[in-house]
């Protein structure tokens, strides 16, 4: 049904949020994008996730660097 594939929808989306992260600008590990995204002022996860999908991209800046991420394996 429509709700099923909602909710499927929403907890894929958690599962992603709740994923490890690497700044590899500064090589600090985060258990979470939301950790990372509380410790560099980043107005939203999501933009870590489209800096990890379009690496030309960056989310955030510490002392003027742009930082650059990837899921940590």
């Amino acid at each position: 049904t429509t709700y099923d594939s909602h909710i499927r929808s929403q907890r894929k989306a958690i599962e992603k949020l709740k994923r490890p992260v690497v700044c590899t600008t500064t090589g600090m590990v985060f258990e979470s994008l939301q950790a990372a995204a509380r410790e560099y002022n980043i107005s939203s996860p999501s933009n870590i996730i489209r800096a990890i999908t379009e690496p030309w991209k960056s989310a955030g800046t510490l002392n003027g660097q742009k930082l650059s991420w990837q899921y940590a394996t």
